[in-house]
């Protein structure tokens, strides 16, 4: 049987820790957000456009809106301890407040979570050319990809016989979940708002109106 450290190396990649406490976000990009070959002027840059990026995403409370994107606190995910995780949101808790992410029913709460940083990490990320300069901004996905790594884990755990399953650093392993397959419609959300917001940013129209079509609303979980 595999101990906690064993089952930490079987997979690679961190995720947060799930239902952390809330906690102010810090107001600069930390050097760890692009890979460790990226320059200095690749960190400084994208600590630039990531500022500039959310300042444009605030900007933009009516895609968020009409996209459906705030009903991200009810989509559905399935929690492998729930013994130490009563504020996520699984079928049982709707809502929650992990590390700087806000994910709940209030509107304005969870849109400025995810406009200014570190909640906006989870929607986009920085690049960088072969050389380690930094090349631009792209989609993070991690309300998609975090979901399905933890479904990894678990897998794991219980593959090994583990009456808990735990992340690589020891902590509780987060809600598991395929978005596209458990909450098609918030998938689509995701993908809209994203795209959307990253447009208006590399083309400067971020205060321009949105039009939406009936279908793209149409999030009622």
């Amino acid at each position: 049987m595999f101990s906690r450290q064993s089952l930490a190396l079987a997979l690679v990649g961190v995720l947060a820790a799930a239902c952390g406490g809330e906690s102010a976000p810090p107001n600069t990009v930390k050097k760890s957000d692009l890979p460790p070959e990226a320059s200095s002027e690749a960190h400084e840059t994208l600590m630039e456009a990531i500022q500039s990026y959310a300042a444009c995403t605030e900007r933009s409370m009516e895609v968020f809106a009409k996209t459906g994107l705030y009903k991200l606190y009810l989509g559905t995910a399935m929690d492998p301890n729930p013994a130490t995780c009563g504020g996520c949101h699984t079928p049982q808790a709707k809502g929650v407040c992990e590390g700087n992410s806000c994910i709940g029913a209030g509107f304005v709460t969870t849109f400025r979570s995810m406009t200014t940083f570190p909640g906006v990490m989870r929607l986009v990320t920085g690049t960088i050319d072969e050389d380690g300069n930094y090349s631009g901004l792209t989609p993070s996905w991690r309300y998609r990809d975090k979901g399905k790594m933890a479904k990894q884990f678990y897998d794991l755990s219980k593959q090994q016989g583990l009456d808990k399953c735990f992340m690589p650093d020891g902590s509780a392993c987060h809600p598991y979940f395929d978005m596209a397959v458990d909450n098609p419609k918030l998938d689509k959300a995701i993908t809209t708002f994203t795209e959307v917001t990253l447009d208006r940013w590399k083309n400067d129209t971020c205060d321009a109106a949105y039009q939406v079509d009936e279908a793209d609303i149409d999030v009622d979980l």
